[in-house]
């Protein structure tokens, strides 16, 4: 391998792995690589695997010495052996961060934020792509689990403490930028600005084959979002996808399925996921149907909230 990029780069790369539904199996050894220094030509074909990427190259280089002054690109330092699980190759001679490397090394150019957004895409079912494209209905690129496991491997990498407590944030199986934006909103603690409600569980099957008189097992249905040991759940009503009769119908029916099963549904439509005092009011009913107290410690809490609240919604692509 002649080149491996790096941070926003490689970010750009896995999501158009992603988006264009492409495997990949990333190394399972530890790899000490023995990287060249760049040249124009490896940076351009690297440029040209990445779909003629126009955003300057991030590079990974071996030693300060192997730092190169090239148009476009720009080198940083990463001395120490790659732990396994750390390299996807897209070819011979160019490799991408794996999941797992990129979540840690986005940690050197994302806020806290923004890293546990990005540790709900990784682990979800969607993938942002340019300004405005998101591909949904994808298999996840990694796990919590895994993510876990590969800092644990990683203890005196820069950024890995600042990664390990972003982690315990992030949740699996998200199928949407805004269930994650509502899932952070609703589970963040105070000192976040969220409504430190547990971490919920994204897109949990529910079984309701006794309200419809099926077989156990053979009628499911999944709820956005939904927390262990409660029957509460929150569903996002969203214009993009909850929009035509069939599909108002199919969600209105798989609604009254659930409170039937004895599910509390709170229904949160776009609208009030874009108003703070709306979120509030869906902030006070969960907590009325949890018979959660909300216990408020934090002096600037209402400054906390409302910066949140308005990063979160920044990060809609």
């Amino acid at each position: 391998m002649e080149l491996l990029v790096s941070g926003p780069t490689g970010l750009q790369g896995l999501r158009q792995l992603r988006y264009r539904h492409r495997s990949w199996a990333s190394n399972r050894r530890p790899l000490d690589l023995r990287l060249n220094p760049p040249s124009e030509t490896t940076v351009a074909h690297a440029r040209a695997l990445l779909g003629g990427c126009e955003e300057p190259l991030s590079i990974v280089v071996g030693r300060p010495s192997d730092r190169r002054r090239l148009e476009g690109a720009w080198c940083e330092v990463c001395s120490r052996p790659f732990p396994a699980r750390s390299i996807i190759s897209l070819d011979e001679r160019v490799g991408l961060p794996s999941p797992e490397l990129l979540f840690l090394q986005m940690h050197a150019h994302l806020d806290d934020t923004a890293c546990i957004a990005l540790g709900f895409e990784l682990c979800g079912h969607y993938c942002r792509q340019g300004t405005d494209a998101v591909a949904y209905e994808l298999p996840p690129s990694t796990t919590p689990d895994a993510l876990r496991r590969y800092l644990n491997r990683s203890p005196n990498v820069r950024h890995c403490a600042r990664a390990r407590r972003n982690l315990r944030f992030v949740r699996a199986s998200s199928a949407s930028p805004r269930e994650t934006q509502l899932a952070m909103l609703l589970s963040l603690p105070h000192r976040h600005g969220g409504y430190a409600f547990a971490n919920p569980i994204l897109n949990r099957p529910i079984d309701v084959s006794a309200v419809t008189g099926n077989a156990w097992g053979a009628d499911v249905r999944r709820t956005d979002l939904s927390w262990e040991g409660t029957r509460v759940a929150v569903e996002y009503d969203s214009s993009m996808h909850h929009s035509g009769s069939e599909k108002i119908e199919r969600d209105a029916k798989r609604r009254t399925l659930l409170q039937a099963a004895g599910y509390h549904v709170v229904g949160v439509t776009n609208d009030q996921l874009k108003k703070i005092t709306e979120m509030d009011r869906v902030g006070h009913t969960l907590s009325r149907l949890m018979g959660k107290r909300q216990r408020i410690r934090i002096r600037d809490y209402e400054k906390r909230k409302r910066l949140l609240h308005a990063r979160l919604l920044q990060l809609d692509l």
